[in-house]
């Protein structure tokens, strides 16, 4: 994400079921905003958008 420009997206593609579980909790703790989360034929598209804005990183976050 450090990539993308504020208000960008990134899109990202998985076939690990537990993506559903981990991506959405990387997205609260990092302060970005999952836009959409799809499935078909098991694989899980996320599109993430970047904040115009920083957002306060959440306790605990699991990145550095």
């Amino acid at each position: 994400m450090r990539a993308v420009d504020p208000g960008g997206t990134l899109t990202v593609l998985a076939t690990d079921p537990t993506a559903r579980i981990d991506i959405p909790y990387y997205c609260h703790h990092a302060g970005l905003d999952l836009v959409s989360v799809e499935r078909q034929d098991g694989l899980f598209t996320f599109v993430i958008r970047k904040p115009e804005t920083a957002r306060p990183l959440r306790p605990n976050r699991p990145i550095g």
